[in-house]
């Protein structure tokens, strides 16, 4: 039976990543979702893991080792709020899976995301990434915003960047123009006389006094980031 269950299992795997779909999307918008390159996606095989005590502990890791759920920036407080829907947890109320945040390009300034950053903390199990939506940012300017995002969305398992937003950060919100930028709002009694405007050179192997002293504080690598401004309560990256 065992090996029928398994045999099953292999068939039973979302074949598109699930999309959490929030309340700006009610019936009477949903013709809007293609702009936003997405359907009305419900979850095909998620009642299995429901069944039984059973199939919820054969089924649930095999779940969510094989499917990709997705939130958009602009939503994560609301998912947070639904008690993160479609991720796998076990008896013993661990959270894991695999979450992709999407950020999108628009005019306005983006989400605070540290409640996010701060809801993954002790998620050990819990993989989560950044993509982007839409063609209107330079690959290498992506990327190196990309490469941020994940070192800040993988907080589980850096404890420096966890204490530095635990202790030092108030805010973090993603920018667009000109070019994606990530904004920290620092608290004023952790700022330091090395947060002034400074350029991080591309490329070379002699990174300025002041991108040091960030790795070391934030235990945040800044290769490839041109340029870092900081001010008394911000820290532009």
């Amino acid at each position: 039976m065992t090996e029928l269950r398994n045999r099953i299992y292999e068939f039973t795997q979302e074949q598109h990543p699930i999309t959490f779909l929030s309340r700006r999307f009610d019936k009477g918008r949903y013709p809007k979702l293609p702009f936003y390159c997405i359907d009305k996606v419900e979850p095909d095989y998620y009642a299995l893991t429901q069944v039984c005590r059973q199939l919820r502990a054969e089924y649930t890791p095999i779940y969510a080792a094989t499917t990709e759920v997705r939130v958009d920036e602009y939503d994560l407080g609301e998912y947070m709020g639904n008690k993160c829907p479609m991720l796998m947890r076990d008896r013993y109320g661990k959270v894991f899976g695999h979450l992709n945040v999407v950020f999108k390009d628009r005019n306005n300034h983006g989400t605070n995301i540290l409640p996010f950053l701060r809801y993954c903390q002790n998620k050990e199990n819990l993989w989560v990434r950044a993509s982007r939506f839409g063609n209107v940012w330079y690959k290498s300017d992506w990327k190196n915003a990309q490469d941020h995002l994940h070192v800040l969305l993988d907080a589980a398992r850096r404890p420096k960047v966890q204490k530095w937003l635990s202790s030092a950060v108030d805010a973090i919100f993603f920018s667009y123009h000109p070019t994606p930028q990530l904004q920290y709002n620092v608290k004023e009694e952790h700022t330091e006389d090395w947060m002034e405007p400074w350029d991080a050179p591309h490329n070379n192997g002699s990174p300025c006094p002041a991108s040091q002293r960030w790795s070391e504080k934030t235990g945040i690598t800044l290769d490839g980031v041109s340029k870092i401004l900081c001010s008394v309560c911000q820290t532009w990256y």
